[in-house]
């Protein structure tokens, strides 16, 4: 979202004070009677259809980025063809930790072929963190066990 994002909380914002000063215009002809009471609510009324509109966009626009992402521990298309043609090593740090992520979801019989290198990632990831204390027959042995629960599900 980055930029994007922070242009919508910018407007929001604008809106906001807008909306303070129709309340003040409000308050200036409830209290004092001066100024015109139609122009205060139209200010006011116009304020809130304008803050909802922003708010119902930032909605939206967050909806259609999230959609646009698939559900966590999907094993998808481009994640086969990583498995098969990179090593963990020549992998950013996300997409690492999103095949990872597959280790702890169900897969189906068809991509149990991927298993050996889904481990193999497994094992990089996890000796990568700077809390690993184990070796990697443990870290091994760790993803079987892991492996074995989800598949008793």
């Amino acid at each position: 979202m980055g930029n994007f994002e922070n242009i919508i909380n910018i407007v929001g914002g604008v809106i906001g004070v807008y909306f303070i000063i129709a309340m003040l215009m409000f308050f200036r002809y409830l209290y004092f009677k001066k100024g015109r009471l139609k122009k205060a609510l139209i200010h006011v009324l116009l304020s809130i259809l304008l803050l909802c509109a922003v708010v119902a966009f930032y909605i939206g626009y967050g909806n259609a980025i999230s959609s646009a992402a698939p559900e966590p521990g999907t094993f998808t298309e481009s994640m086969k063809q990583t498995l098969d043609t990179k090593s963990p090593e020549e992998l950013k740090f996300n997409d690492l930790s999103q095949i990872v992520m597959l280790s702890n979801f169900p897969i189906n019989e068809e991509d149990n072929v991927y298993l050996d290198k889904i481990k193999e990632y497994y094992i990089y990831y996890q000796m990568s963190m700077e809390t690993n204390t184990k070796t990697e027959e443990e870290l091994s042995q760790q993803f079987d066990t892991l492996r074995a629960n989800i598949d008793c599900r």
